[in-house]
């Protein structure tokens, strides 16, 4: 479940993953939170994820409905785990994840998830309650585990979150659980503003296996809407009745002003260094998980400047750098003055930005303006002690300008009947084009996309094919590829040739900007002999 949500976070933006609680369901089975960490941890450096506390993750399930302590959640997943990430905001407690929000901007708004532990107490609460009220300027997910009745009323637990909390401020947008089966109610609060109140809890067993279902909650801020379906990833089917699958209307979307940070993810990128302690590889500072990092040798010590560098895998418009200095027992590595520089080849590299950090454990910042890089560097010439060290290593990106797929028409040199060019400008990662295999022909093939009107062009995003639990075919992901570009469809100009991995992580290519009406993806080699394409992108203008 988490790895198809993994799989799918490019292709279908997937900003946050949310877990309503019951991580397990006997809270003293270690082979249970073996498996609930394994799942999870599919999730690192790949989409950052909030979990709420369940009443079966509590030490007194069962036993002593009072003991809400919750030692085997903690053990498996620590606050010191994700203190250091950039959308982690911090905890009710500084030793646990029990109550944690997370910040956050998504489609111009910005977020906050609130998470709150099983039936929360007055104190949980008033921090809750705080916490919305420092921050007006933040629609407020609450997730919690145990909120509505079967029947769409609040249970005892949910009316006391909707008094204190979630009914009194005007920022709280919706209210996630779980604990009990489907249901949702969406109700004015005491600012008139509505909040959405939605269960969600596939428990029983014809909804358990093979491996149950998930939320797939699709914001819209042009249309104000939140679409809502329930998918089972292991059998690529959907519940489509009216509980399962629905979509709210007249959802706020309000201007954000916090500074937008997309981040690339770290699960796509790889880290060399020209240095580095045994135990404490580069890509340490890529997993995801801030207790862990990239050291340079300190047997023997080898001396400053040392650098870290990041080979983003295709060229994105980078504009800065997140550094979170190691989060252990002792400081030693902290970078205080750096040297980044940018590179489209690894080769050659730019100076991008310089400066001091503190010296302390905060996360550190670097920006610059807007520059087409695939290779991020990153060198330490000061650090705690004579060391440098990172736990994680964040690269913030400019999304692409990209041309409307509404204004592309699309056609094919070969495409199988149910599978023709035009599915892959037409906005659904879940369908394909496909070159025939009946009669197969052999490639190269191409697909050529007209955009309707002369455009300024400088790169193309190619999305393979998804995993489907309806089709596991790999075949047709392209890894030898031209680019070429016209403007009147009959001469065409080579811009790009290159080879792409064997693998479904989006891949793109740029080239010089320069106008054109056509662009031409000729795949010369591919899986299985075939070439298909969920998704193709032109990226227009210029970077910046």
């Amino acid at each position: 479940m988490t790895g198809w949500v993994a799989d799918n976070a490019v292709a279908r933006n997937i900003r946050y993953v949310l877990h309503v609680g019951d991580v397990v369901d006997r809270h003293a089975d270690m082979g249970e939170w073996t498996e609930a960490q394994t799942a999870m941890n599919l999730l690192d450096g790949e989409v950052p994820y909030a979990m709420a506390v369940g009443n079966h993750d509590v030490d007194g399930f069962g036993v002593d409905a009072n003991n809400r302590t919750a030692t085997n959640f903690n053990l498996r997943f620590p606050r010191a785990k994700f203190a250091c990430m950039p959308s982690f905001g911090g905890s009710q407690s500084p030793s646990t994840y029990d109550n944690t929000y997370h910040l956050f901007s998504a489609g111009g708004t910005d977020w906050m998830v609130l998470t709150l532990k099983w039936a929360p107490v007055a104190a949980e609460l008033t921090w809750a309650a705080q916490l919305v009220a420092a921050n007006p300027g933040r629609q407020v997910i609450i997730v919690t585990h145990d909120y509505l009745l079967g029947d769409g009323t609040r249970s005892a637990v949910g009316q006391q979150v909707w008094n204190a909390v979630a009914g009194v401020y005007p920022n709280v947008a919706m209210v996630l659980s779980g604990h009990r089966s489907v249901a949702r109610r969406s109700s004015v609060g005491r600012n008139g503003n509505t909040v959405h109140e939605i269960m969600a809890d596939y428990q029983n067993p014809s909804q358990r296996n093979p491996n149950g279902y998930l939320r797939v909650l699709e914001f819209d801020p042009r249309a104000s809407t939140l679409s809502v379906r329930t998918y089972n990833p292991e059998t690529g089917t959907s519940l489509t009745d009216p509980a399962n699958q629905f979509t709210l209307s007249g959802i706020s979307f309000p201007a954000g002003s916090a500074p937008s940070e997309p981040l690339v993810r770290q699960a796509l990128v790889r880290a060399s260094a020209t240095s580095a302690h045994t135990e404490n590889g580069a890509a340490r500072a890529l997993d995801g998980d801030c207790r862990t990092m990239w050291h340079n040798e300190f047997q023997p010590a080898t001396p400053l400047p040392q650098s870290v560098t990041l080979d983003l895998q295709r060229v994105h418009d980078v504009r800065g750098l997140v550094y979170a200095p190691r989060n252990d027992h002792t400081q030693n590595g902290t970078v205080t003055a750096y040297t980044v520089a940018t590179s489209l080849d690894g080769t050659s590299f730019q100076p991008a930005a310089t400066g001091t950090w503190p010296d302390d454990r905060t996360l550190k910042r670097a920006t610059w303006p807007v520059t087409e890089a695939r290779y991020v560097r990153l060198t330490a010439s000061a650090g705690h002690a004579g060391f440098a060290a990172a736990a994680e290593l964040h690269v913030v990106y400019q999304p692409e300008s990209l041309v409307a797929q509404a204004l592309m028409k699309a056609t094919a040199t070969s495409a199988n009947a149910e599978y023709p060019a035009s599915l892959a400008v037409d906005g659904s990662p879940d369908t394909i084009w496909h070159t025939e295999w009946v009669r197969p022909a052999p490639l190269p093939q191409s697909i050529t996309l007209d955009l309707g009107s002369s455009q300024q062009v400088r790169g193309l995003v190619y999305q393979p094919r998804l995993w489907a639990a309806d089709n596991l075919s790999p075949n047709g992901i392209i890894t030898r590829f031209q680019v070429q570009v016209s403007s009147d469809g009959v001469t065409f100009t080579t811009v790009a040739t290159g080879s792409w991995a064997d693998d479904r992580t989006t891949k793109g290519v740029r080239w010089a900007t320069l106008p054109a009406r056509y662009v031409r993806l000729q795949a010369t080699a591919g899986r299985g002999g075939y070439a298909s394409a969920a998704e193709l992108d032109v990226v227009a203008g210029v970077a910046g």
